[in-house]
């Protein structure tokens, strides 16, 4: 599964995105924008977490639906193989 476009600090990671990219720039910004003792900003990188489940649950669903019509349709050709 691929899954783009959702952190722009994973697509450059990933060699999809220039490190000089302006979205690139601003994730890294907001990543450490972080408070007093901490050296990340946890909220931010909750949000790319849950922005993440959000991207790889509707994977999921598209995953489920294109085997669930693969998978019938070769089965229902096994059991007719001389179309009866």
């Amino acid at each position: 599964m691929e899954v783009r476009g959702v952190w722009a600090i994973g697509d450059a990671l990933l060699g999809l995105t220039s490190w000089d990219s302006p979205l690139v720039q601003r994730d890294l910004e907001r990543l450490f924008e972080a408070g007093d003792g901490e050296w990340y900003n946890q909220e931010f990188v909750y949000s790319v977490h849950c922005q993440m489940q959000a991207k790889m649950d509707s994977l999921l669903e598209d995953f489920e639906f294109v085997h669930g019509e693969t998978y019938g349709k070769w089965q229902e050709a096994v059991k007719s193989p001389g179309g009866d």
